[in-house]
């Protein structure tokens, strides 16, 4: 029988997908360069932190005790992102949508951080299967201190690398979020619905001086100084959710957005260029791209059922 979603975190995870899709990206399309909107680059980086927590933190209640779990680990996370991402890439191919075969190639296998500059959006998905990968090494660990270190170690890696080579300063980031995520305890985000309001208020003085004070965020030491800013963002995004999760109406509505989530994030840019074609001759035909978002995520809610049912029927064929 399949586990209840959890309804907070589909908030989450509706609004950060929403963010994404529907308002950030959307700019580059005749709106606004994405550069000039204020603290934009902040909560995207929130967004997608929150994106990589979950993703860790729902798959250390997976136990690895033996080879064998690794292997149905590394199964269950092929087919439930790889073929999407490869029908998709291939698609995006068609567009011209990569720089090189080498970016093409580092997208499909996990490495697209090395291939700088990275491929636009799909560069998230592949950080993701090089996690996916890894994440069976924390997980072995039956200690959360013996976990802890794991994760530290993985950690301080990619950090070496990015000493060494070139790969994106997103990447040590999301390590840190993912890896750390897999080291939890189960009720963590408990403790942070009991106290909402305290809880928000936390989070809130955490952003405050980044409003107040002038940080310039171009070089590498100060993206690591506005960690604290991307966390606040994180927190206040989550007390909201929960919030929300009162108003059931608007919850299931959000649920079904959640549930697309992922098709609708490696899809988008399709829809896109798509529609930017097909409107070519349309004065301000920038505000025609709001009737695009839905179309988005009903297709891809669409698509993911279908995806679903498919794998389903492989499974008990």
């Amino acid at each position: 029988m399949p586990q209840k979603r959890n309804s907070t975190f589909d908030n989450v995870r509706a609004i950060c997908v929403f963010w994404i899709v529907g308002i950030w990206h959307i700019l580059e399309y005749g709106f606004s360069p994405i550069e000039k909107v204020p603290y934009g680059g902040e909560i995207t980086l929130a967004t997608l932190t929150l994106f990589t927590f979950m993703s860790g933190f729902f798959l250390k209640r997976k136990p690895i005790c033996n080879t064998h779990d690794v292997l149905v680990f590394y199964k269950n996370r092929f087919w439930r992102l790889y073929p999407p991402l490869f029908l998709i890439g291939i698609l995006l191919w068609g567009i011209n949508w990569y720089d090189s075969i080498l970016q093409f190639f580092g997208m499909l296998t996990g490495l697209s951080f090395f291939c700088q500059p990275n491929v636009k959006t799909l560069w998230y998905i592949s950080m993701l299967l090089l996690f996916y990968f890894l994440t069976p090494i924390v997980l072995w660990q039956k200690k959360r201190k013996e976990r802890l270190m794991t994760a530290c170690f993985i950690f301080i890696l990619f950090y070496l690398l990015s000493l060494i080579t070139h790969i994106d300063n997103r990447v040590i980031l999301f390590s840190l979020i993912y890896f750390g995520s897999l080291c939890l305890e189960d009720e963590f985000p408990e403790l942070l619905s009991k106290q909402p309001l305290r809880t928000f208020g936390i989070c809130a003085t955490l952003i405050i001086p980044y409003l107040l004070l002038p940080i310039d965020f171009t070089d590498s030491l100060s993206y690591f100084c506005k960690i604290p800013m991307i966390l606040g963002i994180c927190g206040v995004v989550y007390v909201i959710s929960t919030f929300i999760s009162y108003n059931h109406q608007l919850t299931r509505i959000l649920s079904k957005i959640s549930y697309s989530s992922m098709l609708a994030y490696m899809s988008h840019r399709l829809f896109y260029v798509l529609f930017w074609h097909l409107t070519l001759n349309i004065t301000y035909k920038e505000y025609s791209f709001i009737f695009i978002i839905p179309i988005i995520f009903y297709f891809s809610y669409l698509g993911q059922k279908f995806y679903d049912y498919l794998i389903l029927k492989l499974k008990y064929k």
